[in-house]
């Protein structure tokens, strides 16, 4: 028998690759991890732990009964349960969005470079990428707002994807020209999906309009504010309509009982989430003064992590960091070319990689 004739033909697109999981080495827990925006405050994470220890073992052994969650969220955020859909992490809402409005052919707008699963997700289910490039300037990644209005308009996408803030470059739209897509798009008839993983960090936010705008779906997720990205818990917020249509390709329970429970344990510490947040972006004002008064060109994006260029300086840098701290040294998009990126930590974290980093320049210009 010949399995691969059965597979859907969108399967064998050759350029749709994905890491084989034997092939992970992990990450070195003695490095600091700040190259996947992760939330490590440590204040934070003893609040998390209190979350964990008040886990009940009905969550263990039970099936997920979530109605207490939809409840408490929606109390949270001031909506009616029916406008939410929990999911595994934002990348589940992704997903179900291409799941329910995604057919071959169909046109998905994105920005280049995005998060990688929106381009992964348009493969899978056979979509027509259209992209917007960001492009390179003295100040960082620029987004022309027109032009890619403009192309919402001229290419009519059935859906158009927009991280706010982008990752990873970390340009968001303010809240007027968030509107005028979404209008945009409501005027063409293209769903919008508005991934709005990095808020708090970022406050913009297109939540009041879910009403108003029927074709507006929000992705948020618990992984990056709140610290749980190991738990893999996410949601959509969106119209009744369309949460309604989200719903109807859901699994048979969104997320496991134990995320539940403790996402339900962690809306009790809103309050200390919201302290984390300044936190890590105190941390992250920090380091970018201490690059730029070195002399490093600095982009100070709307989420949890930072762009520099160490230039002439790079080699060394990164010989010495990669045995200090993890983090994402180079990219291949020409709009972030010779930039790196450092998730944000609290201040104590960046300083002593603030340190390091001024030592290697130091040493550097002693030795001319």
């Amino acid at each position: 028998m010949n399995i691969e004739t059965l597979a859907r033909d969108e399967i064998f697109n050759d350029s749709l690759l994905r890491p084989y999981w034997t092939e992970s080495s992990g990450r070195d827990i003695n490095k600091i991890w700040l190259d996947k925006n992760e939330n490590l405050d440590p204040e934070l994470n003893k609040v998390i732990r209190k979350a964990f220890n008040s886990i009940s073992i009905k969550s263990i052994y039970g099936y997920p009964d979530l109605s207490f969650l939809y409840e408490k969220l929606a109390r949270l955020l001031d909506v009616d349960s029916h406008n939410l859909l929990l999911s595994h992490g934002s990348d589940g809402v992704i997903r179900s969005v291409f799941e329910v409005f995604i057919n071959r052919g169909d046109k998905v707008l994105i920005t280049s470079p995005t998060f990688i699963m929106y381009e992964i997700y348009a493969k899978i289910y056979g979509a027509q990428l259209v992209e917007v490039n960001y492009v390179a300037s003295d100040s960082g990644p620029i987004l022309d707002f027109d032009l890619f209005l403009n192309t919402v308009k001229k290419t009519r996408p059935k859906l158009v994807c927009f991280p706010n803030p982008d990752s990873p470059t970390g340009v968001a739209l303010n809240e007027e020209q968030l509107q005028q897509l979404i209008s945009a798009c409501k005027e063409i008839g293209a769903i919008v999906l508005i991934d709005e993983a990095y808020y708090p960090f970022c406050d913009t936010t297109a939540l009041n309009w879910i009403n108003k705008y029927s074709n507006l779906v929000i992705a948020r997720t618990f992984a990056k504010a709140w610290g749980l990205a190991g738990l893999r818990i996410g949601y959509a917020v969106g119209g009744k309509r369309i949460i309604n249509l989200l719903h109807k390709v859901r699994p048979m329970y969104e997320v496991s009982s134990i995320a539940a429970e403790v996402v339900h344990k962690m809306i009790d510490y809103h309050e200390e989430v919201l302290k984390s947040v300044q936190r890590l972006k105190a941390g992250n004002d920090y380091f970018l003064d201490r690059m730029s008064k070195i002399g490093f060109s600095i982009f100070k994006g709307k989420g949890n992590f930072s762009l520099v260029k160490f230039g002439n300086y790079s080699n060394n840098i990164h010989n010495v960091l990669k045995n200090i701290v993890l983090y994402k040294q180079s990219f291949d998009h020409p709009a972030l070319s010779g930039y790196s990126r450092f998730s944000s930590a609290p201040v104590s974290t960046m300083k002593l990689i603030a340190n390091k980093i001024e030592e290697i320049t130091y040493e550097d210009t002693s030795n001319e």
